[in-house]
């Protein structure tokens, strides 16, 4: 019989989650509803990336204004909790970079579309 999980494998779709309904409802209502920070933490390779990969994927395809941020900390050297922070603060720091960078390019494709379109109309 073949097993529907995936076990190494990173996941990223929803229909790819397995027995993680409630997690994953749990989850989406406490970043898109009551728009509170949440650390998901737990032993190795139980699944923790695949929630918060589906996650960020939805946030992203749904035009959301909530900025799901990832970061392995255990590329980290961390002694206490506040290096802990530190490395957290790091991480979001370099995912607003990419995320600025991502939406420029955006913006510039929608400005330069919306350009092609005038000469065309005119």
């Amino acid at each position: 019989m073949n097993s529907p999980f995936k076990v190494g494998a990173l996941i990223t779709e929803r229909a790819e989650l397995y027995g993680r309904t409630a997690e994953l409802a749990a989850l989406r209502v406490l970043l898109f509803e009551v728009r509170n920070h949440v650390h998901l933490v737990g032993e190795r390779k139980i699944g923790k990336t695949s929630l918060i990969r589906t996650l960020i994927n939805e946030a992203d395809r749904g035009g959301s204004s909530v900025l799901c941020v990832y970061g392995d900390v255990s590329r980290f050297v961390c002694e206490s909790w506040a290096d802990v922070y530190r490395s957290i603060v790091e991480i979001t720091h370099e995912q607003l970079e990419v995320r600025s960078a991502e939406s420029a390019r955006q913006l510039d494709a929608t400005i330069n579309v919306d350009r092609k379109s005038t000469r065309l109309n005119s």
